[in-house]
């Protein structure tokens, strides 16, 4: 995950919303996790026949301003870490365009129009949904868990440990999925980078495609792009579309073992129907925040990849660079123009262009090389 260290200095940009964002989002699951106590405590006190109504009116006050209180924190949640990623995209995008402006010629031979294109369309899309919902969805899962367990624990510390039995093997599960998204997501980057790049060159050069009658030819070679594009798409679906079952599955275990356990418990009289109550509502506030595990693993590895794409351009110096013996003061030129011994190479696997080439250029004087076509 080092890749994810290109985003730090973004997000301590925004430091302060993004904290503000995370008290939101704890106090809208401190509301969501107290919530059953209200309701097993009410389960309890209906079953003993003699109670209050009073007291049955104020526990239905309280679950209303509860589930108030968690749905309007979890809207300013939204309202601080979704923006900020908003924010984020649009200093990547600029940044993004900053370092592709001051590269020479020569990285626009190496780098088509088309990949340029795929890097602003697919991955910097791909780290504002890291920016934004996975982390706000980590935060949300963090802070559930923790305050549903200790609820749970103060409830029946046997029951929590067995309906917790099958989150080991939900993390080595998402653990295990998670890395092949992470080359199946790169291996979809590259190729709309080939894809977007031949339809481009095409478009571009519709004139000469069309003089040389190459119509069939570039369809061939786009529906060849397109079916590997679609090929390596439904690959990264696969691994994606078998999380959610494996999680949703394995949560149901949890459900299992409670109403076994917890149902035999309540018969020998070592808990109450409050108490298992709970504990049901419980499994299912941490449904999402588990299932999202998995969700949020995908995410972290499509964003890794997408900004360890975007750290090639983005940390690439320029071939031409001023050095320090540049005068930024110099607003006119007045003089003339000498090359001694100068030779050109585009790259330096290349041949030389131009070699031992000797000039004097005197003021307002001209001079043009020429050579064959192609040269």
């Amino acid at each position: 995950m080092n890749e994810l260290k290109r985003l730090l200095p973004y997000i301590k940009k925004y430091k302060a919303r993004m904290l503000l964002g995370f008290l939101f989002v704890t106090i809208s699951n401190i509301c969501s996790t107290y919530l059953p106590r209200v309701v097993g405590n009410i389960v309890d006190t209906v079953q003993k026949k003699n109670f209050d109504m009073n007291l049955i009116y104020e526990s239905i006050v309280i679950i209303v301003a509860l589930t108030a209180g968690s749905g309007l924190f979890m809207f300013l949640t939204r309202q601080t870490i979704i923006v900020v990623s908003r924010l984020i995209e649009y200093d990547l995008r600029k940044d993004f365009v900053n370092a592709v402006e001051r590269q020479s010629m020569n990285f626009f031979n190496k780098n088509s129009t088309g990949s340029l294109m795929a890097y602003a369309t697919n991955d910097i899309p791909a780290a504002r949904e890291f920016l934004g919902p996975a982390i706000m969805y980590a935060a949300n899962t963090i802070t559930t868990f923790s305050f549903a367990l200790y609820f749970m624990l103060n409830l029946n510390p046997t029951i929590t440990l067995i309906a917790l039995l099958p989150l080991p093997v939900i993390a080595v599960a998402t653990y295990n999925i998670g890395k092949k998204v992470h080359i199946a997501f790169k291996n979809v980057q590259e190729q709309f980078s080939n894809l977007t790049t031949q339809a481009q060159e095409t478009f571009s050069g519709i004139r000469v495609v069309r003089s040389y009658v190459r119509e069939d030819y570039e369809s061939d070679r786009f529906s060849v792009l397109s079916g590997e594009y679609v090929t390596r798409n439904l690959r990264l679906a696969r691994y994606q579309a078998i999380t959610m079952p494996i999680l949703m599955v394995l949560v149901g275990l949890s459900q299992v073992i409670v109403l076994g356990y917890g149902g035999w418990q309540i018969i020998n009289g070592h808990a109450t129907l409050g108490t298992l109550t709970q504990f049901f509502i419980y499994i299912n506030l941490l449904i999402w925040p588990v299932a999202a595990i998995g969700w949020i693993t995908n995410l972290i590895q499509r964003a890794a990849a997408s900004a360890a794409r975007l750290g090639k351009i983005m940390e690439q110096s320029p071939e031409i660079v001023d050095s320090p013996d540049v005068n930024h003061n110099i607003t006119e030129l007045n003089g003339e123009i000498k090359f001694c011994d100068a030779s050109l190479k585009y790259s330096p696997e290349l041949p030389y262009v131009l070699e031992n080439i000797n000039l004097n250029i005197k003021t307002v004087h001209s001079k043009g090389i020429v050579g064959s076509v192609g040269s």
